[in-house]
């Protein structure tokens, strides 16, 4: 599955893509996720990168621990 933002306004990224790979593990489901994003901010986007890379491993890491959770929060 692959998700693609082209419009975000709260957070200091133009676009961003996600890729989620689940694959059949027997009893358990591996999940492999990958992101790329393009940061608002033009030569303050250098300095700005490492950090959301921080919040965003974060996040995507909280989802993935609890789904159900993330799920009922978005709603």
């Amino acid at each position: 599955m692959a998700l693609v933002v082209d419009n975000i306004e709260k957070q200091p990224i133009k676009q961003a893509t996600m890729t989620l790979t689940l694959s059949g593990g027997g009893e358990t489901t591996p999940c492999t996720m990958s992101y790329d994003y393009e940061p608002k901010g033009g030569p303050l986007a250098f300095v700005f990168g490492p950090m959301l890379d921080r919040q965003m491993k974060k996040a995507f890491q909280g989802f993935m621990d609890n789904p159900e959770s993330a799920a009922q929060a978005a709603n």
